[in-house]
């Protein structure tokens, strides 16, 4: 499609005409709402000062009622309260952890030492192998290293029905 002079004054015309249209109706929404007013705060508006200057008067000059004032004051109270004794329980939470953490240490360790004898086989158990497998008591005390007399009560225990 080829711009012709006539097609530019049509869509300049049309762009004019639009633009048109649009500013009155901003105009028009412009006068048809109002202005929002704010009235004014009540923060301080019962300050007084000397010089000119403003003062704060305590609670007074907060400009809200007497009971929501009054209750601001028993929450900042009961904030205060539940921040102290929070503070006094942290160091017992703190302590109990410490110690929650040393017992599940100790409890490590045992439990690896139980995995350590079970996998162990006791005096017992070797000499009462031994013995079936032949080997004669003397021999059996040097490679368990204990004396004669204890291998032989071990190899008796065995002999001895349960």
């Amino acid at each position: 499609m080829e711009f012709t002079p006539q097609s530019m004054m049509m869509f300049s015309g049309i762009g004019i005409l639009c633009w048109l249209m649009l500013r009155n109706r901003w105009k028009r929404r412009r006068v048809a709402e109002p202005a929002v007013r704010v009235p004014p705060l009540g923060y301080n508006a019962n300050a007084a000062g000397r010089d000119g200057g403003l003062a704060f008067t305590g609670t007074e000059s907060l400009g809200a009622p007497r009971d929501v004032l009054k209750w601001q004051v028993e929450l900042h109270d009961l904030g205060r309260e539940l921040k102290a004794e929070l503070d006094t329980k942290l160091p017992a939470v703190r302590a109990l952890t410490k110690q929650y953490d040393q017992a599940a240490q100790r409890l490590g360790e045992m439990i690896r030492l139980a995995d350590e004898v079970q996998s162990r086989e006791s005096a017992l158990q070797a000499a009462q192998r031994l013995n079936r497998l032949g080997w004669p008591p003397d021999r059996i005390a040097q490679a368990l290293d204990l004396t004669e007399p204890a291998v032989e009560d071990l190899i008796a225990a065995d002999a001895e029905p349960t």
